[in-house]
């Protein structure tokens, strides 16, 4: 542990509405590829996100696979996209958790409804969480996306199938 630190990775999933078919199949993918290259000693949690936010699975050990399967699998599309409550709660959880390193992911393919996701970026930036927007379908909000990844010192991508996300 102490030549491979311990990771605290929030994954927060859009599922609203919009999400259906194939751009939530994506999502969930996402999700198990980003949490596969875990080690046991990490923590890992996921948010979904649509009209109001709900922890699928609470920040816990990341060698619980078949309750990470589970919560991945549940996961359906529904409601509208609100997504600043989700990334504020997943901030808190992973400042708290005590990891040395924290990372949060967040996948969508909307336009979410406005909010201080400025205020949010520097919040994550200045705790060292960095935020990696990752864009699904074909309408999402791309400035949005890559401010709140710019500012808290992670990234932008589009995906557009599995295959590209090891790359990222």
């Amino acid at each position: 542990e102490k030549r491979d630190p311990s990771t605290a990775l929030a994954v927060i999933i859009d599922t609203s509405g919009s999400m259906s078919g194939t751009r939530i199949e994506l999502a969930k993918q996402i999700t198990r590829l980003a949490i596969r290259r875990l080690k046991a000693h990490d923590r890992v949690g996921i948010v979904e996100f649509y009209g109001n936010k709900h922890w699928a699975l609470p920040l816990q050990s990341a060698a619980n696979k078949i309750a990470i399967d589970r919560a991945i699998g549940r996961m359906q599309a529904v409601g509208g996209t609100v997504m600043y409550p989700a990334i504020e709660e997943s901030l808190s959880a992973l400042e708290s958790s005590g990891q040395p390193e924290r990372r949060l992911i967040v996948v969508t393919d909307g336009i979410s409804a406005p909010a201080d996701f400025d205020g949010l970026a520097a919040r994550a930036f200045a705790d060292r969480i960095p935020i990696s927007a990752m864009a699904v379908g074909s309408e999402f909000d791309e400035a949005l996306l890559t401010r709140i990844a710019g500012g808290s010192g992670g990234r932008f991508y589009r995906v557009r199938d599995a295959n590209e996300v090891p790359s990222l």
